[in-house]
């Protein structure tokens, strides 16, 4: 009677394993669905962009006509990433087909891998010329909480803190004297 059971939790086990795997396969298979732009996620953009321009307003003290100006330059850039960045999968897709093909050919590998190289430094001059486009909208006090906010969100450069101050704290001391001699007293 113990060897039927232990058949029977086996089988119980191995079937419901191999239903996780089939739902697990389905699901790869299937993916996720892409969101169409249509009316309910229009609500999620509004949403969104009032959001955008509630931070701007409080972060930056951007006005009304700055904030409306910003969300425009920012689905500018954002239509002009979504093109790119699809070239830019559309040269990957390409690239790797060549590579799986029975005829390489390391010419055209070449031209695509440059081509791709190309694309991506149309995007980061994309993002640095929206960036731009984003400082010219400010008057000088906006521009230094601009400058305080991207420390914030990208870092510091190297070797300096949030305010853009070394961090070694010395920042209001002059530098010690050469060679470790002290000044007389």
């Amino acid at each position: 009677m113990d060897v039927f059971k232990r058949n029977r939790n086996l089988i119980i086990t191995i079937i419901v394993l191999v239903l996780f795997n089939l739902v697990t396969v389905t699901l790869l298979i299937i993916g996720k669905p892409p969101h169409p732009m249509g009316e309910e996620n229009m609500g999620e953009i509004k949403d969104n962009n009032r959001r955008l321009e509630h931070l701007l307003k409080v972060e930056l003290s951007f006005t009304n006509e700055q904030a409306k100006e910003y969300i425009k330059l920012r689905k500018e850039h954002r239509d002009g990433a979504i093109s790119i960045n699809a070239e830019l999968k559309r040269l990957r897709t390409q690239m790797f087909d060549e590579v799986l093909s029975t005829n390489l050919s390391p010419t055209l590998s070449d031209s695509l891998l440059n081509l791709t190289l190309e694309k991506q430094a149309e995007i980061e001059k994309l993002t640095f010329n929206h960036f731009l486009d984003l400082k010219n909208l400010c008057d000088p006090e906006q521009r230094k909480k601009l400058k305080l906010l991207m420390f914030q969100i990208e870092g510091p450069p190297p070797g300096r803190n949030l305010k853009g101050l070394p961090l070694d704290g010395n920042h209001d001391r002059p530098p010690p004297p050469p060679n470790g001699e002290r000044p007389p007293n």
